[in-house]
C-alpha cells in the first residue's frame, strides 16, 4: 500500500491535536531521536487568544509547527530534524521519523503558545512530494536495498527510476500529462517495471 507523505502526516496532526498517544502506534517499535528546537513562545501575561491556527510544514530536512492568533501573530514555533539516507541515486527517509517529528513540534508549539489542542480552529499544512510504503496496518515496508523496514519513503529527489521516468515522459499520454506536469523519478521508483508506452496508459 502506498500513501503520500501529506496523507500520513495529516492523520498524525489530527491524532496529536485530539490528544492520542502517537507512540503507541505500531510504527514506534524502535527507538528514535527526539530532538526538537523551540523558537519562541507567547508571553505569560498576554490574554489567551479567542482563536488560534496551526501551520505544519514538512520539509525534506525537518518538520515545523507554528501557532498563530486570528491577527497573524506568531505565538509559538518549533522544528525538529528528519533523518535522511542518501546513497548514490537512492534517497530514503523513515515515515516513523516524520510521524515522531510532527508529534513533537505540534505538541511543543502548542505548549509554547500555552494552548490546548482543542483550541486550534484551523490547520494549514504543506509537505514535499514523496512516496510512503506501508502495510495494511500502517507499519513501514522497506523501499531500500538494505532491507531495513524503517527506510520506507522514496524521497522526491530520488533518481532510481530515471529510465522509467524518461519512458513515461516520451509516451505523451493524456493520463499523465495535464498542463506542464512531468513524471519525476522519485514518484515512480517503486511502482514496478513497464516495458512500453501502452503499459503506462
Amino acid at each position: 500500500m502506498f500513501r503520500s507523505r501529506e496523507e500520513v502526516v495529516m492523520m498524525l496532526v489530527a491524532r496529536t491535536l485530539n490528544g492520542f498517544i502517537i507512540t503507541s502506534h505500531p510504527a514506534f517499535s524502535h527507538s528514535i531521536s527526539s530532538s526538537v528546537f523551540l523558537e519562541m513562545g507567547s508571553s505569560s501575561s498576554s490574554p489567551a487568544p479567542s482563536s488560534v491556527f496551526l501551520g505544519v510544514d514538512i520539509g525534506t530536512g525537518n518538520a515545523r509547527a507554528d501557532i498563530f492568533d486570528e491577527k497573524g501573530k506568531l505565538l509559538g514555533s518549533a522544528y525538529s530534524p528528519i533523518q535522511i539516507w542518501k546513497e548514490g541515486d537512492f534517497v530514503e527517509q523513515p515515515s516513523t521519523g516524520i510521524w515522531h517529528a510532527v508529534y513533537l513540534v505540534v505538541k511543543s508549539a502548542c505548549a509554547l503558545a500555552q494552548i490546548k489542542g482543542e483550541e486550534v480552529k484551523g490547520i494549514g499544512f504543506v509537505a514535499s512530494c514523496s512516496l510512503v510504503a506501508v502495510d495494511a496496518n500502517g507499519s513501514p515496508v522497506t523501499v531500500s536495498w538494505s532491507g531495513v523496514s524503517r527506510r520506507n519513503i522514496i524521497v522526491w529527489m530520488d533518481h532510481r527510476a530515471v529510465k522509467q521516468a524518461k519512458k513515461i515522459n516520451s509516451c505523451n499520454s493524456p493520463y499523465y500529462f495535464r498542463g506542464n506536469f512531468v513524471i519525476l523519478p522519485g514518484r515512480i521508483g517503486f511502482q514496478g517495471q513497464k516495458k512500453s508506452c501502452k503499459d503506462w496508459k
